[in-house]
């Protein structure tokens, strides 16, 4: 699949002739053009898209308590930030992200973020399906001036986002503890 690809998905999904361009003059090459990086970015933020997850350790920029340190230039979305505690690492490390910086109390922190990705060929199938149907939403009033493609383009979106979550948090394996009866206790 290409950008052009999801472009054209997110036209038909609105009833639009598919565009051969970006560069064309008509208005749904132009509105495309204009608002694909724009979703693309909503998305990846409103879900932790596990091909988009990456994990740094952070660069101290501001001594002090809570320590200030550089996020990375492609961070959409900061999710937890681990410390190493000799041979564990221990999530959920308070931490407030400011700017271009996030704050914590832990040294040497490692930071898990949602990554702004732009290589299509990385889309998972579920955000391609979610990022057409935004996008139609985001188009529909520009192309079609049409309220109702929206809020239906959006409404899908959005059902799509749920399914979305809930199968990126059923491929989440936490393990509780290496106590069995505490095992059975929180199963």
């Amino acid at each position: 699949m290409t950008k052009l690809d999801i472009i054209n998905t997110a036209l038909m999904r609105l009833g639009e002739t598919p565009i051969q361009s970006l560069d064309e003059e008509s208005t749904p090459a132009k509105t495309a053009k204009l608002l694909y990086d724009f979703s693309r970015r909503a998305i990846l933020r409103d879900s932790d898209w596990n091909f988009a997850l990456r994990e740094v350790t952070l660069s101290l920029v501001e001594p002090g308590v809570p320590a200030g340190y550089a996020l990375p230039s492609d961070c959409l979305r900061a999710i937890a930030v681990k410390r190493i505690a000799g041979e564990c690492q221990i999530l959920s490390e308070w931490f407030r992200v400011q700017g271009d910086k996030l704050y914590t109390y832990a040294t040497a922190p490692r930071l898990v973020y949602i990554r702004d990705e732009e290589d299509v060929t990385l889309f998972d199938p579920k955000f391609i399906e979610a990022f057409t149907y935004k996008l139609a939403g985001e188009m529909a009033m520009p192309v079609k001036q049409s309220e109702s493609l929206t809020s239906a383009m959006l409404n899908a979106y959005q059902g799509i986002l749920m399914t979305a979550s809930t199968e990126t948090q059923n491929e989440h394996h936490v393990r509780l503890s290496e106590n069995p009866y505490v095992e059975v206790r929180n199963a």
